[in-house]
């Protein structure tokens, strides 16, 4: 049986159709492999290149709270605040039980300096991750520098007692005892921080300024002398 000339063509329309998409357009694009492709460039820092990609997936998927919030993160760090606050607050509209949005908006309202809104986020984010020690740090900074020092302690302790090998959290909370003028709970804690991380410079001389205080000439030379050794600025940290 002989096939018609036309029914081969039009089989031959169907096959390139279907490799390069109708009328010889591209196809559209797959929208996991640019999110994919989004993170990626994320994880590399390359910010804009990111939120190209979280882009096109959101004008496909406008309700993709995963590109939301990961476009968020590059906005963040590109300095676009207001834009990531957006991004954020919608990706909790579309998963409102996700404490890592909340955490990440709270940090856009902490580079911002405002320190209600973000403690109000890391509430949010601890009620729905008790356990969400990222959260009880960054809260715990907020909280020091709003001046509520009993909170931001409390904070650091839940930090500690998930986390009792991570020096910088024991230095966080000697920065607070330190704006009570606790100048021993200060040393305890800077103490803390050298034998997990003995290089630690700004505890040495934190610890340095607190016998100090106290009229420790010779703890104090001592600790001055190592926090200039392992390059420690002669300032109280921030």
């Amino acid at each position: 049986m002989r096939i018609p000339r036309h029914f081969g063509y039009t089989i031959l329309l169907l096959v390139l159709i279907g490799i390069y998409g109708s009328a010889g357009c591209q196809r559209p694009p797959n929208v996991q492999i640019e999110y994919e492709k989004g993170v990626s460039y994320l994880d590399q820092e390359n910010l804009n290149a990111a939120i190209t990609c979280f882009n096109l997936v959101l004008e496909l998927e406008p309700d993709n709270a995963d590109a939301h919030f990961h476009r968020g993160i590059a906005l963040a760090g590109i300095g676009d605040f207001a834009q990531a606050t957006d991004d954020f607050t919608e990706a909790i509209r579309l998963e409102p039980e996700s404490p890592l949005a909340h955490h990440r908006r709270g940090n856009v309202a902490l580079a911002q300096n405002e320190w209600e809104a973000a403690i109000k986020n890391y509430d949010e984010a601890i009620r729905l991750r008790p356990d969400f020690e990222g959260a009880l740090k960054t809260r715990g900074y907020a909280r020091r520098k709003k001046g509520d020092f009993d909170q931001a302690i409390q904070d650091y302790s839940k930090a500690i007692e998930l986390d009792p090998e991570e020096a910088e959290t024991y230095f966080k909370r000697a920065l607070v005892h330190l704006k009570k003028k606790d100048y021993d709970a200060t040393i305890k804690d800077c103490t803390s921080t050298i034998k997990l991380a003995p290089e630690h410079g700004s505890a040495f001389y934190v610890r340095g300024f607190c016998h100090n205080k106290k009229g420790d000439k010779d703890k104090t030379d001592a600790d001055f002398k190592n926090a200039q050794e392992f390059g420690a600025l002669p300032r109280i940290p921030d």
